[in-house]
C-alpha cells in the first residue's frame, strides 16, 4: 500500500481505451459492465477498473454495500464511457461489497409523485 500522502492521480475518473470490446444498448443484458477489480492504493483509497459493454450509458454507476448493510447506495455516479475511477472510502466503507452498472436516466417528466413527513393524527389540536 503506498503512502496516504502521495497524489491520488490514480483516482479521476477516465477511460482506458484497454482494447476493442464489443457493445450493446443499455437496455441489453449483455451491456452490464464486467471483470470488475479494486485495487487497494492505501488505508483509505481503492482504484476501481472494469470493462464497460454499454454503447449508449449516460452514465456509470458504481455502488458500494458496507459488511452487515441490507442494500447497496450509488457511491459515485461517473460519466460515460468511463471504466477506471478512485475512491476514497469512509470508516464504514472498509469491507464492503461494490458493484457497477452502466445507467440510462429515461424521459424527463413534469409528474412529481413524493410524500414526505409524518401524516398528522387526528389528536392535534388546531390553531
Amino acid at each position: 500500500m503506498g503512502n496516504q500522502r502521495n497524489d491520488h492521480e490514480w483516482a479521476p475518473p477516465r477511460t482506458t481505451g484497454g482494447g476493442v470490446v464489443r457493445t450493446h444498448p443499455v437496455r441489453d443484458a449483455a451491456s452490464a459492465p464486467t471483470g470488475l477489480k479494486a485495487t487497494v492504493k492505501h488505508a483509505n483509497g481503492i482504484h476501481f477498473t472494469w470493462t464497460d459493454h454499454a454503447a449508449d450509458e449516460e452514465a456509470q454507476l458504481l455502488e458500494i454495500r458496507p459488511a452487515g448493510s441490507p442494500a447497496f447506495r450509488p457511491a459515485a455516479v461517473l460519466g460515460h464511457g468511463v471504466d477506471s475511477f478512485g475512491l476514497i472510502t469512509l470508516p464504514d466503507e472498509k469491507k464492503a461489497s461494490y458493484r457497477i452498472r452502466a445507467i440510462a436516466y429515461g424521459e424527463q417528466s413534469n409528474a412529481v409523485r413524493l410524500k414526505t413527513g409524518v401524516r398528522p393524527t387526528s389528536s392535534a389540536t388546531p390553531r
